[in-house]
């Protein structure tokens, strides 16, 4: 025999209430499905909560560690040579008096120059600081840079 939910009477298969309670069997049962069903809906929800939480952990979590990673390396690849180039062109300009053009990188062409005596001083002053022809000034190799400038 089955017993009463609530009060644990033995009761008959017929009955449809508790005659010691009065509750209503099928009425109680289905107030049981549907509270099992919230509850297993709130625990998804939790559960599915928690993974987004884990998951908004995880990603702060690697932003910072590229932040971090990144800090040196913003530093020492861009910052260091920055400050290098700085140090770099004032101390040519104090050993070899006034800075005529950049001698640092390839930047020029003969385009860049009206004359060809500027583009002459360039030349022989970026091969004065020991950086010889870093433009490609003189295609010939004779000394004399962008020939076809007036």
């Amino acid at each position: 025999m089955k017993k009463c939910p609530k009060c644990g009477y033995e009761r008959k298969p017929e009955d449809t209430e508790c005659p010691r309670c009065k509750i209503v069997y099928e009425k109680y049962y289905s107030v049981q499905v549907k509270k099992r069903a919230e509850e297993s809906k709130r625990q998804r929800e939790a559960k599915k909560s928690e993974l987004q939480n884990k998951k908004k952990s995880y990603i702060t979590g690697i932003i910072i560690v590229l932040v971090f990673i990144s800090i040196p390396l913003i530093y020492f690849y861009i910052v260091l040579p920055y400050l290098h180039e700085r140090a770099s062109i004032s101390q040519e300009d104090e050993t070899h008096g006034k800075r005529v053009c950049d001698c640092s990188y390839n930047r020029y062409n003969c385009d860049d120059f009206s004359t060809q005596a500027e583009a002459q001083e360039c030349f022989e002053y970026c091969r004065s600081l020991g950086k010889g022809d870093i433009h490609f000034l003189d295609g010939d190799n004779d000394g004399i840079a962008c020939e076809s400038l007036p």
